[in-house]
């Protein structure tokens, strides 16, 4: 499986959360900080602050991800749940019979 090191972005955070994929997420600014706490709190990784980001906090980071099975779980159980959701088409139709 794989473990995505990423910045925080929505679409790499989303992207992720898709492929049911658990995340280490090392903010820099704006939305990240807020994407990286809901990847969190979904159970589906952990973040690192700016003032943690060193060598050895990633390695160890990336370390407990792969021994923590919980992560990878959460990820799949997030994927499903995105699965299930309607596609954009679906939703633009229920949209117009909703207006007619």
């Amino acid at each position: 499986m794989r473990r995505p090191v990423h910045h925080g972005g929505q679409g790499t955070s989303l992207t992720a959360l898709h492929a049911g994929v658990p995340q280490l997420v090392l903010s820099q600014f704006d939305d990240q900080f807020d994407n990286a706490d809901a990847v969190v709190k979904a159970g589906a990784g952990v973040r690192l602050l700016q003032e943690e980001i060193t060598p050895s906090a990633v390695a160890r980071t990336c370390a407990d991800l792969l021994a923590d099975p919980t992560f990878g779980e959460s990820a799949v159980s997030i994927a499903a749940e995105i699965a299930d959701q309607p596609s954009p088409a679906v939703t633009v139709s229920d949209l117009e019979a909703l207006a007619r």
